[in-house]
């Protein structure tokens, strides 16, 4: 299946969410712009049981048939940063803050409404992040 302009390689991405202790798995497989392939696994905690870990692995042509990805290792030992986390359907969070493990540095407070059908809901979400976002770029 040939890419869309600007989406030079091909992905897959391995992502595990836990819910209160228990792990679901998505592998997503689709076109991407190169400059994808330079992120590292990420790692999310919302708190409350609620985390993300997510790694992409890029291929072209024949190698996307036998390509994988993996969900990257857990990582339990804190690094001494705290942030506070929340992950909420509704506008109030409670007041937790998660330890942050290996290489999770920045903290980050994101509120989006998503709009589907008729329906509208505002998502709240405060976790750390392995890296700095950049204004104006998409992590």
């Amino acid at each position: 299946m040939p890419c869309e302009a600007g989406k030079d390689t091909c992905i897959i991405s391995m992502t595990e969410q836990t819910l209160v202790g228990v792990p679901m798995r998505a592998v997503v497989k689709g076109c991407a712009s190169s400059d994808i392939c330079r992120l590292t696994p990420a790692y999310m905690n919302f708190g409350s049981g609620k985390t993300i870990r997510t790694s992409t692995t890029c291929c072209v042509g024949d190698a996307c048939q036998t390509s994988t990805a993996q969900v990257p290792p857990a990582i339990t030992e804190p690094n001494g940063k705290r942030c506070p986390a929340c992950y909420s359907l509704t506008s109030v969070c409670p007041d937790e803050t998660v330890d942050c493990h290996g290489p999770e540095d920045y903290c980050l407070d994101l509120a989006v409404r998503v709009t589907y059908g008729g329906n509208s809901e505002l998502i709240i979400m405060s976790h750390y992040l392995p890296y700095e976002l950049e204004k104006g770029k998409e992590a």
